[in-house]
């Protein structure tokens, strides 16, 4: 089993995903445009993190996060 990765409060992070199965899912239309943006922003309140930058590809997506130096409400 790999070691947990260390989160360092304060500290920006590169976030990259794939589609299932290297598909294309994500047309570039407004619909699934703000589907993605919906559904990333439920993300961030969720876990406390800002977001810096995000684009979406047709079968990819990037992000940078933030994480709060602030301990979370989710962790107690």
């Amino acid at each position: 089993m790999t070691l947990p990765r260390e989160v360092i409060p304060g500290r920006h992070y590169f976030l990259t995903r794939r589609c299932t199965r290297r598909m294309f899912l994500m047309r570039p239309d407004e619909a699934t445009n703000n589907a993605f943006v919906y559904c990333l922003g439920e993300a961030a309140d969720r876990f406390d993190v800002g977001i810096v930058f995000t684009t979406a590809m047709s079968n990819h997506h990037h992000t940078i996060i933030y994480d709060h130096p602030s301990k979370p409400a989710w962790c107690d």
